[in-house]
């Protein structure tokens, strides 16, 4: 889109076989990171987007051995949309 992209939601299910560790202190997360949000089964990035590539984090522990389906990821403008974005999902083999 190569333009800013203020108020976006960035919205990870976590896969089966796995669980949100809860920190004790909030990851680095750089420019453009405006809040994290961790659930049971997902993990929610609020951020302002801009042009350049960007890696939000959060750690997962593995509680079951498995293979499980990783869900796709979901990105979208809260305020705008029809600007949206999903990822392609995969799986996970946890031993």
């Amino acid at each position: 889109m190569g333009k800013d992209v203020p108020n976006v939601v960035i919205l990870d299910l976590v896969p089966g076989g796995l669980e949100p560790i809860i920190e004790k202190e909030a990851l680095e997360q750089g420019e453009g990171f405006l809040r994290y949000e961790r659930r049971e089964d997902r993990a929610l990035f609020f951020v302002d987007l801009t042009p350049q590539e960007r890696c939000y984090k959060y750690r997962l522990r593995a509680t079951t051995k498995g293979q499980f389906v990783v869900p796709a990821t979901q990105v979208e403008a809260m305020y705008l949309p029809d600007l949206n974005a999903t990822s392609a999902g995969s799986s996970l083999t946890i031993r």
